[in-house]
């Protein structure tokens, strides 16, 4: 019999059976192909390798790992107690602050399905397969215009695939956990943003507001740098449209700092961001995660720290902080691609100049990228 963290909770109801075959028919969905100026973007590759790697992890588990592990008990109390409060027609939170879209999220599920966790996981399949998937349709958004389309479509189909592949997301999506999807919701996000520059369609910003609150809602402190770093990033494109593209950089600054100082203001009144508060949080994220990097003063927060943990987010681990931890040796394969990514996008930015919209996009995506960086140094304290 299963134990109460087991991933085979409730395994037995017949609901249970007809969602995981309703999620078949999900992923068979995403791996149709879309369509963009009469070409077919077909992403199917990619994205049924990730429906795979999910279901291989899935199996793998059931031999060799069934029990809920660390977070993932959390969450499936946390979502047992969401979706009782959900029958009642009550909200609350649920644990800390920026985090309840999860449990209600899982809590949803097992009000349909029964409180099953290995249906939440598999979910990720899905999840990932979108991920993968939208990845390469904003990769070619961004370069169809600076590209040959050949060019552009062989860049999407790289992004897509290395999407896929990611040591990461391999080794993460086959868990109930909630980063697959916030970063599936960013990506979205992103794409919609996107769409709207290139099209000036209003109901792209209206379809982009759908993963914006969820995002906030799942993970409040990283969601709202996102979200508040593509408001920045389209008032930059929307009101310097006939200026320089110099000017057009200098705008973004301040811009960039009325953003950071308004999100400051709300969490600090929510979750409190002071050095202490923020400095007792690494610490727990240290203690609490065998591959955080050791510090030799954690009280300090000073700007210079917060560089110190946005280059760790960039290009960590350095060197000496490698070690033969597996989820370090993890961390250090990332770090190896993350640094071969961020050189391919050097090299891609500069031709995106040939073309205003490539240009623009460029843009946005440059300024989320930062207030997604600084996020993460002033939060995130482990690989």
């Amino acid at each position: 019999m299963p134990n109460e963290n087991s991933l085979f909770l409730n395994l037995n109801e017949v609901s249970s059976w007809a969602a995981i075959l309703a999620m078949a028919l999900a992923v068979s969905i995403v791996l149709s192909p879309s369509k963009r100026s009469g070409q077919s973007l077909n992403f199917r590759g990619p994205a049924a390798a990730v429906a795979l790697i999910v279901l291989l992890g899935a199996t793998f588990r059931i031999f060799f790992a069934s029990d809920l592990i660390a977070d993932e008990q959390v969450w499936h109390r946390r979502g047992m107690e969401a979706a009782g409060l959900v029958q009642e027609g009550t909200f609350e939170t649920l644990g800390s602050f920026g985090k309840d879209g999860y449990p209600y999220f899982i809590g949803v599920i097992y009000l349909l399905v029964g409180p099953v966790p290995l249906v939440v996981l598999l979910l990720n399949a899905p999840i990932y397969s979108l991920l993968t998937a939208y990845v390469g349709k904003l990769t070619y958004l961004l370069l169809e215009g600076s590209f040959e389309k050949d060019a552009a479509w062989l860049a999407a189909k790289i992004a897509a695939w290395g999407t896929a592949l990611s040591p990461s997301f391999i080794f993460w999506a086959p868990r109930m956990l909630r980063e697959t999807l916030c970063v599936m919701l960013i990506v979205v996000l992103l794409y919609y943003s996107a769409k709207f520059i290139s099209t000036r369609q209003y109901s792209h910003l209206l379809v982009a507001t759908l993963p914006a609150v969820a995002l906030v809602s799942v993970r409040a402190t990283i969601g709202l740098g996102v979200v508040l770093g593509v408001l920045a990033g389209l008032a930059v494109v929307k009101t310097s449209e006939n200026q320089s593209r110099f000017l057009r950089i200098i705008t973004a600054a301040p811009l960039l700092l009325a953003a950071f100082a308004g999100e400051w203001l709300y969490l600090d009144a929510n979750i409190g961001i002071s050095a202490e508060s923020s400095s007792r949080v690494r610490d727990s994220n240290q203690a609490n995660a065998s591959s955080g990097y050791e510090m030799d003063d954690s009280s300090a927060n000073t700007g210079l720290d917060i560089l110190a943990y946005a280059l760790r987010a960039i290009a960590g681990p350095f060197p000496f902080e490698w070690s033969a931890q597996p989820v370090m040796l993890l961390a250090m394969q990332e770090g190896a691609l993350w640094l071969i990514i961020a050189v391919c996008a050097i090299w891609a930015l500069k031709l995106t100049r040939k073309d205003q919209t490539s240009f623009n996009i460029a843009l946005l995506l440059s300024i989320v990228a930062i207030a997604l960086i600084l996020m993460f140094g002033y939060r995130v304290s482990n690989y």
